[in-house]
């Protein structure tokens, strides 16, 4: 038993002495060492770091004319120039700059940064979108300013681009002649005269409003028309209205499909009237080159006329790929009351019809982005309709009130019961975040492991996500796998990437990942060599456990 005990104390000193013998050899040799890897996360340095001034709005309390909004952007851009830019998509049909304001802390790169946008006034006589945008951008940079943390990081880390109105041309027209327009205005002779937009809806009663009149048909259905005259003698009324195309039948997908319940028609008197060809607009042409140009993981489009979020596809009821995702979204905006009262489906069955040429579709095929189309006011309630007169065969109701738009008064109201969901819908745009970063030093070469997990509540990344690496230096980078797997908010995904035998100093590390309908989620590293501890690794621990334990062993058998 005794020589049994000295054979594994003999043993025991072999592994003990060897042990820290290898572990230093290899460090002079240049061999495995395992440091914590210390960095700086870009984008988001945890501090509202720009500096500007609050806005206010220079016109409050009113639909904003075309020289008013743009007004307005200038005023923004000027004011709040650190976290504002102000430019345009394109032109108009009438050659109107479409307004474009990107938010983000311009003091933090762009090229590490999620990407989103926000579109506004699809359709002319939907005008709160516009309002509700501003407001929006408003409220953001005053709460960063205020250092408020979840806007805070939301700046510092996400570019959101706002494009405050796609229909520019029609904001006038609209304002001031007929509230009902709902297209684009490019000029169309829509009964065949020779003349074009000369017969189209007016106050001919001078009672200061153009009213909407319908009567029930006696097999059932309502017909519709507005309140016009006969401007051009022909013995018709409104047969040659202002414009135009609708922009959201216009899109490069199912467009004109005879499937679908609206977008599908020749007949350019029709509210959705799709245009001669999928995008035949400057509008449309001029947003979808901006998004192909741009890689966008989510985006909303905002509407009205009713209230309900349409995640999902529109050309059918369907359910898409993601509609577990959808309807987990929808039971969280729900049950946390982010937009109370509106009824949730993931579905558009809801909306009671599918469209041909449909924004969120070409979003969703063509680009792999996460749309929200966001129907944001529907004016309801006694009032909305009265009896107007018997005409010997029905009864006309009429109506003053724009379904689509609410008062002025009411503007602000509206804008504050939707922008903590705006706030909330912002602060998904799916991200990559870095959990833990090790450094590990090879013989002929170094390697960066980083642990990733996806940075949004709701969006993971797709198994085998392709990955792409490139560092501040050229060459730096030598070697990184083509694809990680997937990416959890909760689970880390280890991602190892092997650099030159020799650092610099300072470098920056950039990771891209695009993973199916989460596409191009990028981060950044900003890298410090001399910033490496020299904390040991696994090994190193063991080895320093080894040569504490040894001390005493070889101490007391000399003691012996």
């Amino acid at each position: 038993m005794k020589n049994l005990r000295t054979i594994l104390v003999k043993f025991l000193i072999l592994i003990l002495f060897f042990l820290p013998l290898s572990y230093l050899a290899n460090s002079a040799s240049g061999g495995i060492q395992q440091f914590e890897l210390q960095v700086q996360k870009i984008p988001y340095s945890k501090s509202n770091t720009a500096k500007s001034e609050s806005l206010e709005l220079q016109f409050p309390d009113k639909y904003h004319n075309l020289s008013e909004l743009y007004a307005e952007l200038e005023y923004f851009n000027r004011t709040a120039s650190n976290l504002i830019d102000y430019s345009f998509i394109g032109l108009s049909y009438w050659n109107n700059p479409i307004p474009l304001i990107t938010l983000t802390n311009e003091q933090i790169v762009e090229d590490v940064k999620g990407k989103t946008y926000v579109v506004a006034h699809h359709h002319a006589r939907e005008q709160i979108t516009i309002e509700h945008t501003i407001r929006t951008i408003r409220d953001l940079v005053n709460g960063y300013l205020t250092a408020d943390q979840t806007i805070g990081e939301l700046l510092d880390r996400t570019i959101i681009y706002f494009i405050v109105t796609l229909n520019p041309d029609s904001l006038d027209y609209t304002l001031y002649q007929n509230p009902w327009q709902r297209k684009n205005m490019r000029p169309i002779d829509d009964d065949n005269d020779g003349f074009i937009d000369e017969d189209g809806p007016n106050d001919a009663n001078g009672d200061g409003y153009v009213s909407i009149y319908s009567a029930e048909y006696k097999t059932g259905g309502w017909e519709t028309w507005l309140e016009g005259s006969d401007e051009d003698g022909d013995g018709l009324i409104d047969e040659d209205s202002g414009g135009g195309v609708d922009l959201n039948r216009n899109y490069p997908i199912h467009w004109n499909d005879s499937r679908c319940d609206s977008g599908s028609t020749g007949n350019t008197l029709l509210e959705d009237y799709p245009g001669e060809s999928a995008l035949s607009e400057n509008e449309t042409k001029a947003l979808v080159d901006f998004v192909v140009k741009h890689k966008f993981t989510h985006a909303s489009s905002l509407h009205s006329g009713t209230t309900i979020p349409i995640l999902g596809w529109g050309y059918t009821n369907d359910k898409q790929a993601e509609s577990s995702l959808y309807e987990k979204m929808l039971d969280n905006w729900d049950s946390e009351q982010l937009l109370p009262g509106v009824y949730f489906d993931e579905t558009n069955t809801d909306v009671d019809y599918t469209v041909a040429g449909g924004w969120s579709d070409w979003n969703y095929v063509t680009q792999h982005i996460i749309t929200l189309t966001l129907e944001i006011y529907e004016s309801t309630g006694a009032g909305t309709w009265h009896f107007y007169k018997y005409n010997g065969t029905h009864d006309i109701f009429e109506s003053d009130v724009v379904f689509f738009d609410p008062p002025e008064h009411q503007i602000e109201n509206v804008h504050r019961g939707l922008y903590d969901f705006e706030e909330h819908w912002l602060s998904l745009t799916p991200s990559i975040e870095i959990e833990k970063t090790q450094y590990i030093k090879l013989d002929n070469e170094n390697k960066i492991e980083i642990s990733l997990k996806s940075g949004s509540q709701y969006f993971n990344t797709t198994d085998n996500a392709k990955v792409k690496v490139r560092a501040s230096n050229e060459e730096l980078v030598t070697d990184y796998p083509d694809s990680i797997g997937t990416l959890f908010p909760t689970k880390t995904t280890k991602l190892p990437i092997l650099l030159s035998k020799d650092i610099p100093e300072n470098f920056t590390i950039y990771v891209n990942v695009t993973s199916g309908y989460a596409s191009d989620l990028q981060l950044g590293m900003n890298v410090s060599a001399s910033d490496f501890k020299a904390t040991p690794g696994f090994n190193g621990i063991i080895a320093l456990i080894a040569i504490l334990v040894l001390i005493p062993i070889l101490r007391k058998r000399k003691a012996v």
